[in-house]
């Protein structure tokens, strides 16, 4: 086992060390992280070795995936442009601490003074998304953990994500997770494991 568990791992050890993955590849991930997660939230139900084993069962899963998806990888190391994959990495980072504020490309360039056309095609080019759809990504994000960990009602949590309409989050929660955000809480919710 230990063989093969250094081949699993080797995938961290790519150069560039950037797995980006092919949208066949990130629901599976994304599923078995979620869950991870809610297994963590129900480990003092268990048994301690069934847990652990049960997590390692999961985790290798993980491992196993991404492995799989090595040769899919998006990403493409380009050395000539550091300077603007820097300031790329700077508005996503931008982006993770204020997805609660209103965010747009125009007040995205004009925060990190790069022009709005130059800031969206880049943008798109060193991460494979379009800036609003990064920008969706986050906020979906930090709502399915909210609806999973908190009892904060639905409009609530799409306000605090940064959605400025109830429908509008609705819409793009259903578009992203192939479900209501309420039937999301059924389904991963803290009262699921109750």
């Amino acid at each position: 086992m230990k063989e093969g568990f250094e081949e699993l791992l080797g995938i961290f050890k790519l150069e560039p060390s950037i797995l980006r993955l092919v949208p066949n590849y990130q629901t599976p991930c994304f599923n078995i992280l979620n869950s991870i997660y809610n297994m963590s939230r129900q480990a003092e139900m268990l048994p301690p070795s069934v847990y652990e084993l049960m997590l390692q069962t999961n985790f290798t899963e993980f491992l196993w995936n991404l492995y799989q998806s090595q040769n899919e990888n998006l990403y493409t190391y380009q050395t000539d442009d550091s300077s603007i994959t820097q300031k790329i990495s700077e508005v996503c980072s931008y982006i993770h601490t204020n997805y609660s504020r209103p965010l747009s490309l125009e007040s995205l360039a004009k925060t990190f003074y790069i022009s709005s056309c130059y800031l969206s095609r880049q943008f798109k080019q060193t991460t494979g998304f379009r800036l609003t759809e990064y920008i969706q990504n986050v906020r979906i994000i930090n709502a399915q953990f909210l609806l999973s960990s908190t009892d904060q009602s639905v409009s609530n949590i799409a306000l605090a994500c940064g959605f400025t309409s109830f429908s509008q989050f609705n819409r793009v929660f259903h578009q992203k997770s192939n479900c209501s955000p309420t039937e999301y809480r059924r389904s991963h919710g803290h009262s699921h494991w109750v």
